[in-house]
């Protein structure tokens, strides 16, 4: 990983992964969109449901919470907004290697036991972790 300032960020290609923060304080990652202007970009948050609007992704968060549902992630991309930069923002940039690290832990993840309709399978749930 890499950690940069405002200046160097906005050089950075669309599709770069990284986390927005403050000295050493850090949000989710996300994915850099094109620049907008001097100070403002467009990012994709990947830590948010699929939704027309906020009342519906509301809606859908609690339909997962309280009834198992499945939504697929949010695809779209926001405006970040900064029309004056806060020089004290830093930005963690996952590099190469960070990226094929992800990678591993996606496609762990992706061969766990989840059934098509998004719940756990019933199998891994009863067998307890110290195998007895």
């Amino acid at each position: 990983m890499r950690c940069v300032n405002h200046q160097t960020f906005m050089t950075l290609p669309a599709g770069t992964l990284y986390a927005q923060g403050v000295q050493w304080a850090f949000d989710d990652i996300q994915v850099k969109h094109e620049n907008v202007g001097e100070f403002d970009w467009y990012y994709q948050m990947l830590n948010w449901v699929d939704a027309h609007d906020s009342g519906e992704a509301i809606d859908r968060l609690d339909g997962m919470l309280e009834r198992g549902e499945s939504y697929p992630m949010e695809m779209a991309v926001t405006r970040a907004g900064e029309y004056k930069f806060d020089e004290t923002y830093v930005f963690l940039i996952y590099e190469r290697d960070d990226l094929r690290a992800l990678r591993e832990i996606i496609d762990t993840a992706t061969a766990l036991p989840i059934d098509i309709d998004g719940t756990i399978a019933q199998a891994a749930l009863a067998k307890p972790a110290d195998g007895c």
